[in-house]
């Protein structure tokens, strides 16, 4: 599903709902999103998605373990959003967790009847009958010559994961790096940072290190990003000699993004 393929990242952010970037998302081969919350109230079982950026999931990269595992999360998967992936026609999900934590979480869904035909790639010997796949991150040092640290979160070891794969070209979109708050704004769009106090955001991710392995991306001019404008202009506050590097490129729908690949 990535590897040349062309790839849209759909992150969280709340300026999402006026970006227009509906024709890229559903031109794109694979579009791939973060944490996918799964609506508990106006539309039980639904995903939560942002406004604007189409229905489609085809991937979710989840940083929390599964329900009842011995890594709990605020958004842990449970049976009820697993099955809730694969009925919105989700074909993988892939766990930003230790292999030594994926394992335990095996052995515990074989013992669980309320996972089988979810998972049945990972718990049955037929992958044909599989709804969807899951999977572990693929081992992650460093990608594009940019050193990986331990410490990053689920959107920045998803970019790594699909750029270690070998896509054709990247899209990201929906990420600004926590740095709404200081204009007022709210981490994510509504509903998905729901129950979530701001400073444990803060608190979970490392802002300065985030961006600077991004920078690092660009600088190289190797990988094939494509930013949307407003991802840009927050790089641009932290790291304005690689936003300097960027070149404004139109997809065929005719939205601005912009680039440092040397491949355009």
């Amino acid at each position: 599903m990535i590897h040349n393929a062309s790839v849209a990242i759909v992150g969280p952010a709340p300026y999402l709902s006026t970006a227009r970037i509906e024709a890229v998302v559903a031109a794109v081969d694979t579009v791939a999103r973060p944490n996918v919350r799964v609506s508990d109230s106006t539309m039980p079982g639904r995903l939560v998605l942002p406004a604007s950026t189409t229905n489609r999931t085809d991937i979710v990269y989840h940083s929390g373990s599964l329900e009842g595992s011995e890594t709990p999360s605020w958004s842990a998967l449970t049976k009820r959003s697993a099955a809730a992936y694969a009925d919105a026609g989700v074909r993988s999900l892939c766990l930003a967790v230790s292999a030594d934590v994926l394992r335990k979480t095996r052995t515990g869904m074989r013992r669980n009847a309320a996972f089988r035909g979810v998972f049945n790639a990972s718990l049955r010997a037929d992958p044909t009958r599989a709804r969807m796949e899951l999977r572990h991150l693929v081992e992650q040092a460093q990608v594009y010559g940019c050193a990986v640290r331990n410490e990053f979160r689920t959107g920045i070891k998803m970019m790594v994961d699909v750029l270690l794969q070998r896509p054709q070209r990247l899209y990201i979109f929906g990420f600004d790096f926590y740095l709404s708050s200081t204009a007022g704004r709210a981490h994510g769009f509504e509903g998905y940072y729901r129950d979530v106090p701001d400073p444990e955001l803060a608190r979970w991710h490392n802002t300065s290190n985030e961006i600077r392995f991004f920078a690092c991306l660009l600088e190289g001019g190797e990988a094939p990003l494509f930013l949307d404008p407003h991802l840009a202009g927050v790089l641009r506050s932290r790291e304005p000699a690689a936003v300097a590097k960027l070149r404004p490129v139109f997809h065929a729908s005719g939205i601005r993004l912009l680039t440092a690949w040397k491949g355009v």
